[in-house]
């Protein structure tokens, strides 16, 4: 009996000094991330939070914003040099993307300084702006030797325009164009905090106006769809 009883309490000083002696790490079932993200159709930037479904899945709302481009554009010099635009492009496009969907742990980092790898699925309405573009153009006129005038490249020749007038120039006439995208890649998280988030993602995106081909070009095969792939960085952290 006095031997049962004995080993009984050092079972219990030892069971009492693993628990004292081992280190759980907190759970984070939320996170908010935002950073700017570059693609083969444009530019932007992005916040996402997620909240947690399990262990290994997250579910995510998102918020995007990026221009895109049309295939055919290219940007040129003036005939002086001192200024650039894009040579017959009419429309500028820009993308408001609400998005849901989620991201799965495909790999935890077991130590410090590890890399963690998710994949990341987004879906949502692409709400496009679809603007005018305004160009610097010179007058021959004594006075008034330059002018703020809606591009049209049957009227302006090469030689009369003179640069890019402001972005915000035409605003007002913009057309809005109601879509659907979605954005599927892999995220690299690289923080040395495990409560951080510090890394970036690559991927493929689109977006699809349905409903007509998107005018962006003059004298160009304008379409509905448009593809890219798409890198990204972001700071963020889990909470």
């Amino acid at each position: 009996m006095r031997l049962i009883l004995l080993l009984t309490f050092f079972s219990s000083v030892t069971f009492g000094q693993e628990l004292a002696d081992t280190t759980f790490d907190k759970l984070y079932r939320n996170s908010f991330a935002g950073g700017i993200h570059f693609s083969t159709l444009g530019w932007g930037a992005y916040g996402e939070y997620t909240k947690q479904a399990n262990y290994k899945y997250h579910h995510v709302i998102a918020l995007q914003f990026s221009n895109l481009h049309h295939k055919n554009e290219f940007k040129t010099l003036t005939i002086d040099g001192a200024s650039s635009f894009f040579y017959y492009k009419i429309n500028s496009l820009v993308a408001l993307r609400p998005t849901v969907g989620g991201n799965l742990k495909v790999f935890e980092s077991r130590r410090d300084n590890g890399i963690e790898i998710q994949f990341k699925w987004k879906i949502g309405p692409s709400i496009g702006l679809l603007k005018p573009v305004y160009l610097d153009i010179r007058s021959f006129s004594i006075a008034d030797r330059q002018r703020v005038e809606r591009y049209d490249p049957e009227i302006h020749g090469y030689s009369v325009i003179e640069g890019k007038a402001n972005w915000f120039t035409g605003l007002g006439e913009s057309k809005a164009l109601l879509g659907l995208h979605s954005k599927n890649g892999f995220n690299f998280n690289f923080s040395r905090q495990k409560d951080g988030i510090s890394g970036g993602e690559v991927g493929f995106l689109f977006d699809y106006y349905p409903f007509q081909n998107v005018d962006i070009m003059y004298k160009a095969d304008n379409y509905k769809l448009f593809t890219g792939f798409y890198l990204q960085f972001e700071l963020g952290n889990k909470f």
